[in-house]
């Protein structure tokens, strides 16, 4: 049959039911052509015809719109936002150091940082990172304004004890929107600094004293990490952004 002997009876049948897909109309549609002896109709067939028809049912749910990145990525002054994240290490003795770290906003210090060996990092790192962190910029225990505090979406960062603790310091806990990183972009820009000293140029660590090396000529380092740094993130040159991780004696 061709296009125009299907397309009136497609559209009675839709008429009939409107609430009916074409694969519904498709199926009664080929009961009565076998019930007259004609041949059934194909599938594609019909949706082609019915789309070209406006008669296909709307889609129940519709893509999700890309992000507008239109947001205040950095602050024009220090002690407005304070943000956040985590990185990992792989080692070559199989250990994995996993660090979370707080950065200004606009000048990209790192004020506290934590790290720990062969486990994830808590929210009780979190909370101490927080509180060093205003200790060091502030000299007390709480903010004399309100900061934000910016992180991702992990459970340590959303946890009500971390949301809590936060306040209480003078943090406004703030997250980065779903399948948006680049709302924390200057952490994220950290991160991407430390990217190519990680992966296959990793370093080893003793197990005798499992964290990072500060000190720039040390054997446990692999010598690619004693190479300058970009300075993107303001990690320093040379080893000196080894400092930054810098393991508690």
């Amino acid at each position: 049959m061709q296009d125009a002997a299907v397309t009136p009876l497609i559209t009675e049948l839709v008429s009939a039911r409107p609430i009916y897909g074409y694969r519904r109309i498709t199926a009664i549609l080929n009961r009565q052509l076998r019930s007259e002896g004609l041949a059934p109709v194909n599938h594609k067939r019909i949706c082609r015809i019915m789309q070209a028809h406006n008669l296909l049912l709307a889609r129940k749910y519709t893509e999700r719109p890309e992000h507008i990145h239109d947001g205040k990525v950095i602050f024009m002054r220090s002690n407005l936002r304070l943000c956040s994240d985590g990185f990992e290490f792989a080692c070559w003795n199989g250990d994995i150091i996993r660090s979370a770290f707080i950065i200004d906003d606009n000048d990209r210090e790192i004020i506290a940082w934590r790290a720990v060996v062969n486990a994830g990092i808590s929210g009780s790192d979190i909370r101490d990172i927080m509180l060093e962190a205003v200790e060091r910029r502030f000299g007390a225990y709480r903010a004399p304004s309100v900061i934000q505090m910016l992180s991702d979406n992990g459970s340590p960062c959303i946890a009500k004890d971390t949301q809590v603790f936060a306040r209480q310091l003078g943090l406004k806990p703030c997250f980065t929107p779903v399948q948006s990183p680049q709302s924390n972009g200057i952490s994220e820009a950290f991160v991407k600094t430390l990217s190519p000293f990680n992966g296959t140029r990793s370093c080893s660590v003793h197990a005798e004293h499992p964290a990072l090396s500060s000190r720039a000529g040390s054997p446990d380092l692999h010598p690619s990490v004693h190479r300058g740094g970009n300075g993107g993130a303001r990690v320093g040159h040379g080893s000196g952004w080894i400092t930054l991780l810098r393991a508690a004696e």
